[in-house]
């Protein structure tokens, strides 16, 4: 298919309604920075923009818009989430109620695109802590709408998927909460470096050798990106090895981005900051939703890795790291065009 014939596929006409959407996810983060974690104007705006140079956002622009819509949907009830919980903590009990119900259903709705955003009842557990009849309220409040919208499709599927794609929910593989993991500390590096990289050699000596030990023990930690290709073009051979040492990488990276979410979390906590409870929560539902990729068994996709990608950028940007970084700019840029590599790529304009 030549470029002239791509203008008139209807993968092409889907792209207006994907860059509307992503400007919305864009607008929804910026206002979350801003309201919700009180930064400044030019400090938010520039906190939100990873979402939209992202090599992943990019990719699933040109995709079946299931994703993006999701996106969309489950950003604006995390928001109207924060609004609630940032409402004098439940002092003002109608609007809490309202923003919470309105949250509910949102979440409820994102759900019909990607089911793994329900995961997110976990992680919304803490933002209700202690324990008590008006938390239990607030609580069922926001579950109940999410609950019965999720199961609505659930009922008539009789299961997580339509009957015609019963095959994608069959056992489970465990090695993508790794790979999820892995991809997420990779993006992580390309937003602020700093964050995932400040650490000690001890701290790298032992996670390395932890990786190493996890790779060897578990055969399906062992990943190659563009396996067959690799394959055709290089042998089964230096295809086996490639994957020993992306997989070891992935691994590796993925313990590296925990634990820095973990030191951040207890510096948040030690400095009295009134952002800990969301922050937990971003980095509870970011750890729920890649640990949901263990059911997709058909085929793994760094695409999938997007549901998450607001959340990282909530949790890298909710501090301000990126305001005090003299490079992000040409980082930015290189995370942006490869973005625009990637989905020039999908439309037929590079590759045939």
């Amino acid at each position: 298919m030549n470029p002239s014939e791509v203008l008139y596929t209807p993968r092409l006409t889907r792209f207006p309604l994907a860059f509307h959407l992503l400007l919305i996810s864009y607008i929804v983060i910026f206002l979350s920075f801003k309201i919700i974690h009180k930064q400044e104007t030019k400090v938010a705006l520039l906190n939100s923009i990873p979402w939209l140079v992202f090599p992943t956002t990019g990719v699933i622009s040109g995709m079946a818009l299931t994703e993006l819509p999701a996106i969309t949907l489950f950003v604006g009830s995390s928001f109207l989430l924060g609004i609630a919980y940032n409402n004098g903590n439940w002092r003002s009990q109608s609007s809490s109620l309202l923003y919470l119900t309105i949250s509910g259903i949102l979440l409820g709705l994102s759900t019909w695109g990607r089911q793994n955003f329900i995961v997110t009842l976990v992680a919304t557990l803490f933002i209700f802590l202690p324990i008590n009849r008006k938390s239990i309220i607030f609580s069922l409040t926001y579950a109940i709408p999410a609950l019965v919208i999720f199961l609505y499709p659930l009922s008539i599927w009789h299961g997580l998927v339509p009957p015609s794609v019963k095959f994608v929910e069959e056992g489970y593989r465990f090695s993508n909460f790794f790979l999820s993991l892995g991809y997420l500390g990779i993006y992580s590096l390309i937003i602020f470096p700093e964050f995932i990289l400040s650490k000690n050699r001890q701290t790298f000596l032992s996670l390395s050798i932890m990786s190493l030990i996890l790779v060897l023990i578990f055969p399906d930690l062992r990943y190659a990106p563009s396996q067959f290709l690799l394959e055709r073009l290089f042998g089964t051979f230096i295809k086996n090895v490639i994957a020993y040492f992306f997989g070891i990488l992935l691994v590796f990276i993925s313990l590296l981005l925990v634990y820095s979410i973990y030191l951040q979390i207890r510096k948040i906590k030690k400095n009295n900051d009134s952002n800990l409870t969301m922050y937990i929560y971003y980095s509870l539902f970011l750890i729920a939703i890649c640990f949901s990729n263990i059911k997709i068994t058909h085929q793994f996709s760094s695409r999938y890795i997007t549901l998450a990608l607001p959340f990282l950028v909530y949790i890298v940007g909710a501090n301000n790291f990126l305001s005090k970084d003299k490079f992000v700019f040409y980082r930015f840029t290189f995370s942006f065009v490869l973005s625009i590599i990637f989905i020039l790529n999908y439309y037929g304009f590079l590759l045939p």
